[in-house]
């Protein structure tokens, strides 16, 4: 039983490894400047949408 637990962990952490080189895998080839500048739009635009919008509601 206890070596059953031995190799359901060690599977576990060769999963999270594999997800790990898979992650980092994928930052460098998107590159990070450009995921931070996509994020940065994303919630620049929102921000406005919500400030222009709820002018707009609330003006008569």
């Amino acid at each position: 039983m206890e070596n059953a637990r031995g190799r359901a962990r060690d599977n576990q952490n060769q999963g999270r490894g594999a997800m790990v080189r898979a992650l980092r895998q994928w930052l460098e080839t998107h590159e990070l400047p450009a995921i931070i500048t996509a994020v940065l739009g994303v919630v620049i635009a929102l921000s406005v949408l919500f400030v222009v919008g709820g002018y707009l509601i609330v003006t008569p």
